[in-house]
């Protein structure tokens, strides 16, 4: 039976390319962004600044998680659609047991 355009790897790849070329723009246009602001001595309040550090936090450890999942899913993306792959059992493994 013939997977549908939208279970293929490819179409997932070219998912997990975009997601995370959003989460890199974003990072390099918060710093151009801040000095600007900076530049036009507009200071924003609290509140403002915690929710910008707080969302580039998140798109770091996004990207994080990308990187560090993406070789998983390049190496083994068959593994992953019918089971779990043996290299994702042996991190979790290691994980757990805090030895390797």
């Amino acid at each position: 039976m013939k997977a549908e355009w939208y279970q293929t790897a490819s179409f997932h790849m070219v998912l997990l390319a975009l997601g995370l070329l959003t989460f890199l723009s974003t990072l390099i246009a918060w710093p151009v962004s801040w000095l600007l602001n900076r530049r036009k001595q507009k200071a924003l309040d609290r509140m403002q600044s915690l929710a910008r550090w707080t969302a580039a936090l998140a798109c770091v450890l996004c990207i994080g998680f990308i990187a560090g999942f993406a070789p998983l899913l390049a190496t083994s993306i068959n593994d992953l659609a019918y089971g779990v792959p043996l290299s994702l059992l042996a991190c979790s493994r290691c994980a757990s047991s805090q030895r390797c």
